[in-house]
């Protein structure tokens, strides 16, 4: 018999040498060798890192379990306990029987090691091991499955990135940001159903596959999600957002790099769009981006062929119908059209090529007022938008003045314009730049008041000349609490000394009103569009508006 065992165990060792396996049920070159010493059934109990299990392993119901015997063994990563059940008495075995069973004992650890080795190094392969959610190789694994079990099309993959991720690092630094991070990882993770994955695919950046049914919800979890963590020794929560890429799967592809590729490409678009977070990948969507993406790389060429112009828009006093001014406008004609503004002036501004078309606009605007002056026209003064990228930089107001001064030109003539987002982005940036344009004698207006959330408190604190009413702030002469807010709005503005522009102004009626509330001048196509210069120099020569 002992050389029969030997014969298998040989052929066992052969088997472990050249496959690898999940159990001990997958190995048919153990059950004869078991067999032969009336092995009835083995219980393995396993002790890793302090956690012990116990699994039957092997069981023969044709041999009756009458004595038993344990026998242990320990390596670096655990301790195993292996108890041999037999009808034979473990007192009656010869040395060499009892060391085919320590044989057996050494064979069964190796396999159980070699086991345990391969499934810890596949869990920490696929975990990220400072977040503890799944990582990329995780998530591939995951869509995999999901590719086999054929559902793919239940499901949704979602590339998304945590928004103002350098903010946090301003505010908190480094160390902090980082255990956010991980922090919000893991509440992120938790909010996934039992049959979905979120994977982190490094920094800030998260690769998760939703269910369909559930996508809603965890867009509304993306808007918002609060994350407690130490700063110091104060208990702080900072709540953080996420922008998105979505792709809805279905028919069209289950190619996992094609896949992740949309995605990517929509959290690319998400990242340069100001009007939302959230991208879903379809063909007019990645057509509109390549046509803006055309746009983005031609500016500079466009601005050096010309084919940027400046337009005027009238700005008429309510009172007396008499044009008292004018906003400088660019324009972009493009194969004989005309670019909308609401495509090109966004992706300026992402890539700080705004500077450039502003002062291109500002230059453009004191030759035409130089040119008007030396014609004989009546001159009106005009407002220049300035992007607030601009307050980055030091010595605007001297940039300014130093193409007034080229020109010619006095300097109440021109009207510096910022967004209230400029206002309420850096203060005292803003602030500075205020006092260092009035030292020159240069106006100051602020566009778009009362689309944020810090105006009343501007009106306190900033020296500006010129308050731009946004159209929402003008509304209908229907909306009772709108219009009571307009007139304390247009009364504070009096007090102060400020001059006040409505702009965006169509309707008859809402002019009529804005006139009797004491607003002093209309900026909309109620009275005129922007014009082309040469127009614009001819309503100079016709200044009253008569039929309006």
């Amino acid at each position: 018999m002992v050389e029969e065992v030997r014969g298998y165990l040989s052929d066992m060792i052969d088997a472990i040498a050249t496959k690898r396996y999940d159990d001990l049920q997958q190995i048919t070159e153990f059950a004869p060798a078991a067999k032969a010493l009336h092995i009835s059934r083995i219980v393995r109990t396993l002790n890793y890192g302090g956690r012990l299990s116990e699994t039957l392993i092997y069981k023969d119901n044709s041999i009756y379990p009458l004595h038993n015997k344990k026998y242990e063994r320990e390596n670096t990563s655990c301790s195993l306990t292996y108890e041999f059940y037999t009808d034979v008495d473990f007192e009656t075995l010869t040395d060499e029987q009892e060391q085919l069973f320590e044989h057996m004992t050494n064979l069964l650890a190796i396999i159980c090691t070699c086991t345990l080795n391969i499934h810890v190094e596949k869990l920490i392969d696929h975990i990220d091991r400072d977040s503890g959610i799944p990582n990329s190789k995780g998530f591939r694994a995951f869509i995999e499955e999901v590719k086999e079990n054929g559902v793919l099309s239940d499901y949704a993959v979602i590339r998304a990135n945590i928004k103002g991720c350098n903010t946090l690092n301003t505010i908190f630094g480094y160390q902090a940001t980082t255990e956010i991070i991980q922090r919000f990882a893991r509440t992120l993770n938790k909010t996934m159903y039992s049959d979905e994955i979120c994977s982190r695919s490094g920094s800030d950046n998260f690769c998760l596959m939703v269910k369909k049914s559930h996508l809603k919800t965890h867009l509304k979890n993306f808007a918002k999600t609060p994350v407690n963590f130490y700063y110091g020794k104060e208990k702080t929560v900072y709540e953080i957002a996420l922008r998105a890429g979505i792709v809805m799967l279905d028919d069209s592809t289950d190619d996992i790099d094609t896949i992740l590729a949309r995605a990517e490409t929509c959290i690319d678009i998400a990242k340069r769009r100001a009007d939302g977070d959230f991208v879903y990948y379809d063909l007019d969507t990645i057509n509109r981006e390549k046509q803006l993406t055309l746009l983005e790389n031609g500016m500079p060429q466009a601005l050096a062929d010309g084919e940027f112009v400046v337009y005027f828009q009238p700005k008429v006093r309510v009172d007396t119908r008499t044009l008292v001014g004018a906003e400088a406008l660019i324009r972009w004609k493009r194969d004989g059209e005309i670019v909308s503004p609401a495509d090109f002036i966004p992706i300026a501004e992402r890539t700080g090529f705004i500077m450039k078309l502003d002062m291109f606009v500002l230059e453009h605007t004191c030759a035409m007022i130089k040119q008007w002056q030396e014609s004989g026209k009546r001159t009106v003064p005009v407002s220049v938008n300035f992007s607030k990228i601009h307050l980055r930089f030091p010595h605007l107001a001297e940039k300014i003045m130093n193409v007034i001064n080229r020109y010619g030109i006095e300097p109440h003539y021109l009207e510096v314009e910022f967004t209230e987002t400029a206002y309420t982005d850096d203060f005292n940036a803003i602030k500075q730049a205020i006092i260092d344009l009035k030292s020159y004698g240069l106006m100051v207006s602020m566009d778009d008041f009362g689309t944020g959330y810090s105006s009343l408190a501007l009106l306190k604190d900033l020296d500006f000349d010129i308050l731009k009413l946004d159209k929402s702030l003008a509304g209908s002469d229907d909306d009772a609490r709108g219009q009571v807010v307009l007139e304390n709005v247009l009364h504070m503005v009096q007090e102060l000394s400020m001059t006040t522009v409505c702009e965006g102004v169509e309707d008859k009626n809402i002019v009529d009103n804005l006139r009797n509330m004491g607003c002093n001048i209309i900026q909309g196509y109620y009275f005129d569009k922007p014009l082309p210069e040469s127009e614009f120099a001819s309503r100079l020569e016709s200044p009253i508006y008569e039929n309006k």
